[in-house]
């Protein structure tokens, strides 16, 4: 793998952590498990358990497995969720399974396509997004920029989800940058940024900010690079206790 295709590596396993939740980390885990407490659908407690098992995944393996496990039992009955839950059983199989765990992307895809919902529209760009991010890291740059561009994005689009619209243009810059071709990386980073300010997304904005400028860095430009750390900070300063604070020093 190139260079920098190792540093996407470390960025996106923090920023694909962090794809649901907001900055304030400890509040959104506190909110979900509360939901879990209450007297409420079961397609309810499911999708919180899903975000739980998503949320813990990179820090506590067996916390995450146990809140799929949950999801999966408030799943049973509900087909919707059951597609759903394989995009979640995805995410824990792949690095212990990764061709598993492609299928179960595929398959949850497949499965979801019969729901016509902004929210199947969602998980299914979801599914896609995480497709194409497995080829990425191969190094398989031109099947991910691919997979991004007529399947994840389209399927965003659909479901007018501005914040993961606005994460997908930014895998796609991302390939664009692993091939040299800087002139589209430029286009596709932009249109990240422009639509993660509208989105109600601050995390994806302050990793993308982060990202940047810790490019601007290894090329020398350090003005540039202030101008988006301290971009980022903006964003960070109402969370203290946000980890993505650990990512703005380094």
């Amino acid at each position: 793998m190139k260079k920098y295709g190792y540093t996407l590596f470390l960025i996106f396993s923090f920023f694909n952590a962090l794809s649901q939740m907001p900055l304030n980390g400890t509040h959104y885990a506190d909110s979900l498990t509360q939901q879990l407490k209450k007297e409420l659908p079961n397609a309810t407690k499911a999708k919180s358990s899903f975000l739980l098992s998503e949320f813990y995944l990179r820090t506590d393996t067996a916390k995450a497995e146990q809140y799929l496990q949950q999801g999966l039992a408030h799943s049973e009955g509900n087909s919707f969720m059951q597609a759903v839950s394989l995009y979640y059983k995805a995410l824990q199989m792949m690095a212990k399974n990764p061709e598993l765990a492609k299928k179960m992307l595929l398959q949850s895809d497949a499965s979801l396509k019969k729901f016509k919902t902004k929210e199947a529209l969602l998980v299914r760009s979801m599914c896609w997004h995480s497709y194409a991010f497995r080829h990425h890291l191969r190094n398989e740059i031109k099947e991910s920029i691919e997979i991004i561009l007529h399947k994840a994005i389209p399927l965003a689009i659909q479901s007018g989800d501005l914040g993961f619209l606005g994460k997908n243009y930014f895998l796609l810059s991302a390939g664009f940058k692993n091939l040299g071709q800087h002139a589209k990386e430029k286009i596709y980073l932009t249109k990240a940024v422009s639509i993660l300010k509208k989105a109600n997304a601050p995390q994806y904005l302050a990793m993308i900010y982060q990202s940047i400028g810790e490019n601007y860095i290894s090329l020398g430009k350090l003005k540039e690079a202030k101008s988006n750390l301290d971009s980022m900070m903006i964003l960070l300063k109402p969370y203290p206790q946000s980890e993505m604070w650990l990512e703005y020093y380094a």
